[in-house]
């Protein structure tokens, strides 16, 4: 039996008032606490799934089936004045800013003298990349703001000058927070709350809490694509089209609004301009190499992708990976919290090469193009967890790349 072809719908969600996400953390009581900017995979996952069960009546039979509802995103959307949407999405993690420039990153080799360590599994020539600690003398700094344009992305990807970026000057702007013309589509709000004796209808004493909510530029939307082809859920009645939907904490409301369609480019719209890029590869001389970047978290129970068709450790040239992210979680049925997941946080950076074959390389890019590394890694039925690419984690952008220089002696 073959899987049904993916039907993906857009969900656009507008926020109406600061959103929260936590990450099954502790709440501190005063100080801020502002960890996700985007709403995290199982929160985009949840109203999804809510919203597809509400028709059908909820009950054992039916959340298992929900299990079988995958996303795509959460994305960062601008909406245009014609109704089109452009996406952003995690900036590269191979990048870093040193005065009004964009640094690439450069290739640095652990030597065994060196007395390093190395993950489980990671192959003894190894490379990492990193950007340079200085540039003209200058020391560089990481990206203040965390999403990029996708097409931004996607060139920096694919090796262009940093001078010629898309939107470069755009991007620059944002890492600067003081001017306040320059804000991004995302600020921190944070807010301080009194307890309520439900009683007395009065502030309980000394009850303060915060809630670190992030607040959304004009005409910046969350956009969640959504393919439920391969649950069972034929007699469901159609989701009722509510205006308002509760996404996050704090009882935050969105607007709710159903586009039929997806929303991330397909790959034929950029097949003539990775086709490019590998030729003028190959006619330089130089290797060809996968680059894929994550654009939402991967939860891969370690810093590693399983193996994948086309994809294979063994050919793991060169790694960017940020400090890990950690997210739980509540389960009803047991009543108590998740197991902590420790997740390679998006923008990450793996190199895969090098490629004898240019179809080889094609191929690959095609069949990886947003699609999740996690295909093939197993949920908890029975605790109603979905496997971890149906929740939308570890979603790729697969391009042809070099091996960065070398650090400098």
């Amino acid at each position: 039996m073959t899987a049904p072809t993916p039907a993906w719908q857009t969900l656009l969600l507008d926020p109406r008032d600061p959103l929260v996400f936590g990450d099954g953390g502790r709440i501190q009581p005063v100080v801020p606490r502002s960890i996700h900017q985007l709403p995290p995979q199982a929160t985009a996952a949840g109203l999804v799934r809510t919203r597809l069960g509400e028709g059908y009546g909820f009950s054992s039979k039916v959340a298992s089936q929900l299990l079988e509802v995958k996303i795509r995103g959460p994305w960062l959307a601008e909406a245009k004045e014609d109704g089109s949407l452009d996406l952003w999405t995690a900036a590269p993690a191979d990048v870093a800013v040193s005065g009004d420039e964009l640094v690439p990153a450069e290739r640095i080799s652990c030597h065994s003298q060196e007395g390093v360590t190395l993950p489980e599994g990671c192959p003894a020539a190894i490379h990492f990349l990193t950007p340079p600690a200085k540039v003209n003398g200058v020391k560089t700094r990481p990206l203040n703001f965390p999403f990029w344009p996708l097409e931004s992305v996607i060139e920096w990807g694919l090796g262009t000058d940093p001078n010629r970026l898309p939107q470069r000057d755009q991007i620059l702007a944002m890492q600067e927070r003081s001017p306040k013309d320059n804000l991004p589509p995302i600020v921190a709000e944070h807010r301080i709350h009194v307890a309520i004796d439900p009683e007395s209808g009065t502030a309980l004493a000394e009850a303060l809490f915060n809630s670190g909510g992030q607040r959304y530029a004009e005409g910046f939307r969350v956009v969640i694509e959504v393919d439920d082809s391969a649950a069972d859920l034929a007699n469901a009645q159609p989701p009722a089209d509510k205006a308002l939907r509760v996404l996050g904490g704090e009882g935050r409301l969105v607007r709710c609004q159903a586009r039929p369609g997806p929303t991330f480019p397909s790959f034929d719209a950029y097949r003539p301009r990775i086709e490019k890029r590998i030729r003028q590869i190959a006619g330089s001389g130089k290797e060809l190499y996968l680059r894929l970047q994550l654009l939402t978290p991967g939860a891969f129970g370690g810093w590693l992708p399983p193996d994948q068709p086309r994809l294979h450790r063994e050919k793991l040239a060169a790694l960017r990976l940020p400090r890990f992210q950690a997210v739980s979680g509540w389960n009803l049925q047991a009543g108590g919290p998740r197991k902590i997941r420790r997740l390679v946080p998006p923008g990450s950076v793996y190199l895969y090469g090098p490629y004898d074959s240019h179809a080889e390389l094609l191929a690959a890019c095609e069949q990886l193009w947003g699609r999740s590394l996690c295909a093939g890694l197993n949920g908890d039925p029975d605790s109603f967890l979905a496997p971890p690419a149906h929740d939308g984690y570890g979603l790729v952008l697969p391009l042809p790349s070099t091996l960065p220089l070398a650090e400098a002696p």
